[in-house]
Order: C-alpha cells, then sequence, then structure tokens
C-alpha cells in the first residue's frame, strides 16, 4: 500500500483527479520553506547597495526573491521576481543575488544619475529561502 498526500482543485474528487486537477500532491518533490522576510534599501546617490541575510544552513539553499522597485512613483502592487537589468541613455539599473554556505545577498545598482527616480528612493525586498539544496 502506498500513502502520500492529495489536495485537488474544487470540482475534483481528489481520489480521481489527474495531475493536472491537483493543488498539492507529494507524488512530485516541492520546496520545503525554511526562512522568509523582507527589508529595504534607500538609494541615496548612483551605486550598488546590497543586503545580506544570514541563513547558516551551511549549504547553498535554493531561494526566490521579488521586489517592489516603482513604489515612490506610486506603484505598489507590482512585484517583480529574480535578477534583471535595464540599461538606457542615463545608464543601468539592476538587481541581483547570490548565495553562500551561510548568506543571501540581494543588491540593488543604479547609475542612472537620478533620471530612473529622483534621490532619494527606496526599493523593497522580499525572499524565501527553502531546505533543499541548489548543489544536488
Amino acid at each position: 500500500m502506498s500513502y502520500g498526500l492529495k489536495i485537488s482543485k474544487a470540482g475534483y474528487d481528489v481520489k480521481t483527479a489527474d495531475n493536472e486537477n491537483l493543488i498539492l500532491t507529494s507524488d512530485y518533490p516541492f520546496l520545503k520553506a525554511y526562512l522568509q522576510g523582507s527589508f529595504s534599501l534607500s538609494i541615496t546617490a548612483d551605486g550598488t547597495y546590497t543586503n545580506g541575510v544570514t541563513h547558516g544552513l551551511g549549504y547553498h539553499p535554493a531561494y526566490l526573491h521579488l521586489g517592489v522597485y516603482f513604489a515612490t512613483l506610486g506603484d505598489t502592487d507590482k512585484r517583480i521576481l529574480g535578477c534583471w537589468s535595464a540599461e538606457g541613455p542615463g545608464g543601468e539599473i539592476a538587481v541581483d543575488s547570490y548565495i553562500t554556505d551561510n548568506i543571501l545577498t540581494i543588491g540593488w545598482k543604479d547609475t542612472t544619475g537620478g533620471s530612473f527616480e529622483s534621490y532619494p528612493y527606496t526599493v523593497y525586498f522580499y525572499y524565501y529561502l527553502f531546505y533543499d539544496k541548489l548543489n544536488a
């Protein structure tokens, strides 16, 4: 006899539903949450700004991060996932991250001279770390 966990979408019988009609199934691995949190960076001039989150797991865990970057422009509903870069005639804005055995570092780079947003402005980050290792 095999045991597991299944949760079906509304209107589907969990005993007979195909996998695409399940919300969750233990037939497939899924990320196990370890730590989540948020922080903000105050951007006061051209440069790179970073924040480190200590996790202390002793290995490179899987992680996600997203941010709200346009709050001072009135756009607080848009959440942008992951690393990205945008270049224009005024310079570059970018989000980057990396993880070590003990620290997740997330950074913001602005070389636009204030043409992206007038200095100072604030960017907000949300992060999720998982027990699952990046390097199997």
